[in-house]
């Protein structure tokens, strides 16, 4: 997928979580050089995840990345970003 913030699953031991999947840089707070990356954000996990294997779907696209003024604009934004990948990912799940 192209860089940017996306609204997903991700399937933990097969239960599907509705997932905040960001997808490149973080042009706030690393140089532009900076390596390419995936984040997932389970929404409402409560699980430990580091080591465990995780299947992620991409659902929607919700925006592109982009650098933010204020660490408080960020935060603003990481909000509705999770609220549109909750509202999209908790949708019915595949079969």
């Amino acid at each position: 997928p192209a860089e940017g913030v996306y609204a997903g699953r991700g399937f933990l031991q097969g239960h599907p979580h509705a997932a905040a999947i960001h997808v490149g840089t973080n042009p706030t707070f690393e140089p532009a050089h900076a390596a390419i990356k995936v984040e997932v954000h389970l929404i409402d996990a409560q699980a430990e995840l580091y080591g465990a294997p995780l299947e992620v779907e991409f659902l929607d696209r919700l925006r592109d990345n982009r650098t933010f003024a204020s660490v408080e604009e960020l935060k603003q934004q990481l909000s509705q970003d999770i609220a549109d990948a909750r509202r999209i990912g908790g949708e019915s799940p595949r079969d």
